[in-house]
């Protein structure tokens, strides 16, 4: 669920967050907060998101995934991220390319991307 502005800062401030952010999503079936990097592209920010629990106990980083084409890495820009069963879904587009939008999923109990399709 993606809380607007006045949820968002009721929910998390007693959390330790230490960095800038945009995009707060609460994750139901998992009882945790994905609080997204402010900076929305990838070569000016070192992670995608952080993900907390319900105490706002810090507990894990979601990095930028990495992308290649044509044998290079490509930077990427965020658009939008939605709840899935034990991760988050999220909008990607090409920063510095021409490509169609995509979608990653981060799987929280493995700790990475884990599938991938074209977003349409």
């Amino acid at each position: 669920m993606e809380l607007n502005t006045s949820q968002k800062l009721e929910l998390i401030s007693n959390f330790d967050i230490d960095f800038e952010y945009g995009d707060v999503i609460y994750h139901e079936n998992c009882n945790y907060f994905i609080i997204f990097n402010k900076e929305r592209r990838s070569e000016n920010a070192k992670f995608l998101a952080k993900l907390y629990d319900k105490k706002g106990k810090y507990l894990l980083t979601i990095p930028f995934p990495e992308e290649v084409i044509n044998y290079q890495k490509i930077n990427l820009m965020y658009s939008w991220g939605w709840e899935v069963e034990n991760g988050v879904k999220v909008v990607f587009g090409g920063a510095n390319v021409f490509m169609h939008d995509f979608w990653r999923e981060f799987d929280f109990i493995k700790g990475v991307y884990t599938n991938r399709d074209r977003f349409y």
